[in-house]
């Protein structure tokens, strides 16, 4: 009879662990390879991949639309702020880690069940290269967060740069912010508050 007790205890004990094991894993991001990201082989996929990064809040997502100087050949992603930039020290060096880090932290500033989501309005081609392409989009950015010195709505317009990485995949190495409004804020305005 003693040894029923122990054996209680001892699979209650694991059934606890297995639970806390359980809600661990269930808090991890949800691994974009497998369900929202698509393999960039279209330069037009990136730009899909963004607007899912945002829908999804996948970091991971996000940061693969950005050229890696690791494993692009030494390439890195610049971004050009507007030219009506408050702090243009900020955005010196500017490249993929800063860009993680922005996107991180808005993630992290929101509540899981408010408005994120960024759309491109219009997109052009304006030159093609084989293995690079020049866009200028339009984009809006609604970001539901609780600041209440901050807008809500971003949005402006973009000169961007995407090329083939050595595995034959679309990512962007060139971003220039460019403002279109002078009552709503832009990319460069969200990156300086975050």
């Amino acid at each position: 009879m003693k040894s029923v007790p122990k054996i209680f205890v001892i699979v209650f004990l694991i059934t606890i662990f297995s639970c806390e094991q359980l809600f661990r894993e269930n808090e991890k991001p949800i691994n974009p390879s497998d369900i929202h990201w698509e393999l960039p082989t279209e330069s037009n996929t990136v730009f899909e991949n963004m607007t899912d990064a945002f829908q999804y809040r996948e970091y991971d997502s996000y940061i693969k639309c950005f050229s890696d100087s690791a494993s692009n050949n030494g390439v890195k992603f610049i971004f050009i702020p507007t030219a009506t930039v408050d702090n243009p020290d900020k955005f010196l060096n500017w490249g993929r880690v800063e860009e993680l880090v922005f996107f991180q932290n808005i993630l992290s500033s929101c509540s899981k069940d408010s408005i994120f989501q960024m759309n491109i309005l219009d997109k052009i081609k304006l030159n093609s290269f084989g293995d690079s392409v020049q866009y200028n989009i339009e984009y809006e950015i609604k970001i539901h967060h609780d600041y209440d010195n901050l807008n809500n709505k971003f949005i402006g317009s973009a000169n961007i740069m995407l090329m083939k990485n050595p595995q034959n995949y679309w990512v962007i190495y060139y971003f220039e912010d460019i403002s279109i409004s002078e009552v709503l804020p832009n990319w460069t305005d969200l990156k300086e508050y975050f």
